[in-house]
């Protein structure tokens, strides 16, 4: 009698199990590292807010001189937490099936390359209001302008975090 060195799984089956044992985890693991990015780009923007009500510059350029220590902190902060939920999304979406598949996760949250012009239209466009954008409004935002890629390109550019519609639109972007 032959012995089978592996069992058979069906295609199915295959894609049930990954779906419990895999996926699902991913998920809510990215679900979690997003709720804290949201959270550190909130504080981020509430000490840029602080440190700009005193001496308030005229919006531009305002990262000449001295930064407060919190500033750092926060910007850190946010940096921290953008990088865990990079590679809690690297690790669902690095097998794409059901609903990350079906909903086309990866072009929402993942399109490359970003491209600055439209981050800054958009800004422009969205990040005016007293409230950051609601879902609904980055409806008609371009993928280059949404996602972590956007978050990077925002978080990592040394004058977009003191800038009070930049802050909006990330805290938007976050909770998208």
């Amino acid at each position: 009698s032959a012995q089978v060195a592996v069992p058979y799984y069906s295609p199915g089956a295959f894609v049930a199990a990954l779906q419990v044992r895999a996926q699902a985890p991913f998920a809510s693991q990215f679900a979690g590292s997003a709720g804290h990015l949201v959270e550190s780009i909130t504080q981020l923007c509430a000490a840029a807010a602080r440190t700009r009500k005193p001496g308030a510059g005229q919006g531009g350029g305002g990262d000449a001189g001295a930064s407060d220590p919190s500033d750092d902190e926060a910007l850190l902060g946010a940096q921290q937490s953008w990088l865990a939920a990079a590679d809690a999304w690297e690790r669902l979406a690095a097998v794409s099936v059901g609903a990350t598949l079906e909903r086309r996760s990866a072009r929402r949250v993942d399109f490359r390359p970003s491209r600055p012009r439209s981050i800054r239209a958009a800004i422009n466009a969205h990040g005016r209001g007293r409230t950051p954008p609601a879902a609904r409004q980055l409806e008609r935002v371009g993928a280059p302008a949404k996602g972590l890629p956007a978050l990077e390109w925002l978080l990592w550019d040394p004058a977009v975090p003191t800038h009070s519609a930049g802050c909006r639109y990330a805290i938007g972007l976050a909770q998208d």
